[in-house]
């Protein structure tokens, strides 16, 4: 049976966000949305998205590119994601977000930074900001580097930079003398994690009494306060409440689910696994 229908959940309550209303916003996320404001509104040259693995940078980075969408009409902003692309890939994603009609194929990868370039200072003309985003930079190789250097110097150009923490010290002197503002996404603490669960089941419909608060202590303990750990365990903790029928998640699943399926707590936590996988 679904575990959906077992505690009736209309939608996976640890899913990744798909619109800008299912992200969760309090605590440590709502000051780096804000700090992240600051940096648009300033219009300052780059800014540092600088948080651990799976601590919800790419979340927070859509939800602030939605959010401006939604403020300002003279604001353009676009999310290049660096992992395992290539140069060439990497300004594809940007031009088409920015002027689609302008964007081609067979363009080099030359071409289509004038472009960029033409479009950003068009649009400076008339007042408006463009804004870049680039994310997924885990092993950002140096062409990937040296486009972001070029692209970051465009006049009229914000640029903000996701980098996992650990990254940080493989960073070019360049880069951090250049940064102007840090936003930082830090882990969770126990009462985030309490709110967030709140927000999370509540949204999907559910009764947010579903885990009680021995459940929760333990996920946010073996989860080391990393949200994308936490909906993992959360999630696979609904599955097993739901097989055993349990009428809540208590801190005894949510051992059993670790032990069950022998998960490595901590950095090499595994990758996230979809709703559909769960359901089956």
């Amino acid at each position: 049976m679904s575990y959906l229908r077992h505690w009736k959940l209309r939608t996976s309550p640890f899913r990744p966000p798909q619109t800008y209303h299912e992200t969760f916003v309090g605590g440590s996320v709502e000051e780096a949305i804000a700090r992240g404001e600051f940096l648009i509104a300033q219009r300052k040259k780059l800014g540092l998205v600088v948080g651990p693995s799976g601590a919800g940078k790419s979340v927070l980075v859509n939800h602030l590119a939605q959010m401006r969408l939604f403020k300002t009409t003279d604001e353009h902003c676009c999310i290049a994601r660096m992992l395992g692309q290539t140069p060439f890939d990497i300004v594809g994603q940007i031009l088409r977000q920015l002027d689609p009609e302008s964007y081609s194929e067979s363009a080099s990868v030359e071409q289509n930074v004038l472009r960029i370039s033409d479009t950003v200072l068009s649009w400076r003309t008339v007042g408006h900001q463009t804004i870049i985003v680039f994310d997924e930079t885990t092993g950002i190789s140096d062409s990937g580097l040296d486009l972001f250097a070029r692209l970051c110097r465009i006049p009229g150009v914000t640029t903000m930079l996701c980098v996992a923490e650990e990254s940080l010290v493989d960073l070019p002197r360049w880069v951090v003398e250049m940064n102007e503002l840090r936003i930082d996404v830090p882990a969770w603490d126990l009462g985030q994690v309490a709110d967030y669960f709140d927000f999370a089941v509540s949204s999907a419909g559910g009764d947010p009494n579903i885990f009680d608060a021995q459940a929760m202590t333990r996920i946010q303990e073996l989860a080391d306060g990393i949200p994308r750990r936490i909906a993992q365990i959360a999630d696979l903790a609904l599955v097993s409440g739901a097989v055993r029928r349990s009428e809540h998640v208590d801190a005894g699943i949510v051992e059993e689910v670790c032990n069950e399926f022998t998960l490595s707590i901590g950095t090499n936590f595994p990758v996230f696994w979809e709703s559909p996988q769960l359901n089956a």
